[in-house]
């Protein structure tokens, strides 16, 4: 499926490229929540004898963090009001109470973040049809949506060992959903300025394996968890930008 969603993006950004008509370069500030469940299953055995073997579930809320935020993308006109395009980005994550320990050991980086790709539609609702100054200010107001598929990374693993001091091995990271609504005002020389609402749908599975030897009782030990995360990355930011007209 994510194949699949790629491959259309890529047709839609070669289509954007073509009759693209400007870039808009935007870098933001974002307040972000974090919403998700995390399951955990973790078992020990000594020898043949399996001393425990349990299964939890958590909920993880992050609370406020501050990230930051870049995105390109090439529009075309489709009407006098419509345009459309693609666009891609970086999502740099604020800091979560869950997850500052592992970005102190991931020496500040954020715990994770996201590379968005979309299609996006942007509106202009009050076209520029009256020759008086009000019609004209208004014309530059726009709302637009974006909709696509955002890839997921996370920082800490080359840092993991330092909080656990165990191997792990990572199962699987993928990518979800990524949609942004906004508003924002283009002036006539260029710059831009936006207000928006995002959300990202991410998953990631790790496991974790320790084995060692008990010497008072003469016998291997093994130990092993799997850690399962779902994560709703939610966004409120503004943005400043620039228009280069092509």
């Amino acid at each position: 499926m994510k194949k699949i969603f790629l491959a259309i993006l890529a047709v839609i950004f070669t289509v954007s490229g073509a009759f693209a008509s400007e870039i808009n370069l935007k870098l933001g500030e974002d307040i972000n929540y974090l919403f998700g469940t995390l399951y955990t299953r973790s078992s020990l055995s000594i020898g043949n004898e399996t001393l425990f073997d349990e299964s939890s579930q958590d909920s993880i809320t992050g609370l406020p963090g501050s990230g930051v935020s870049f995105s390109a993308e090439m529009l075309g006109s489709l009407t006098p009001i419509f345009k459309a395009g693609f666009g891609f980005g970086y999502i740099a994550t604020g800091g979560t109470d869950e997850f500052k320990l592992i970005e102190e050991y991931a020496n500040g980086q954020p715990a994770f973040g996201y590379v968005p790709f979309y299609f996006t539609l942007q509106a202009n609702p009050f076209p520029d049809n009256l020759s008086n100054i009000l019609s004209n200010i208004l014309s530059n107001i726009f709302v637009k949506g974006n909709i696509g598929y955002s890839l997921f990374y996370i920082s800490w693993d080359d840092n993991f060992q330092k909080i656990f001091g165990d191997p792990k091995t990572k199962e699987t990271l993928d990518g979800g959903l990524y949609f942004d609504l906004a508003t924002g005002y283009e002036f006539p020389f260029g710059l831009i300025l936006q207000l928006s609402y995002a959300q990202i749908q991410s998953s990631a599975v790790y496991r974790y394996e320790m084995s060692g030897y008990d010497d008072d009782n003469n016998q291997p030990w093994t130990a092993s968890a799997r850690q399962e995360f779902k994560l709703s990355y939610r966004k409120v930011g503004v943005s400043a930008g620039y228009k280069f007209k092509l």
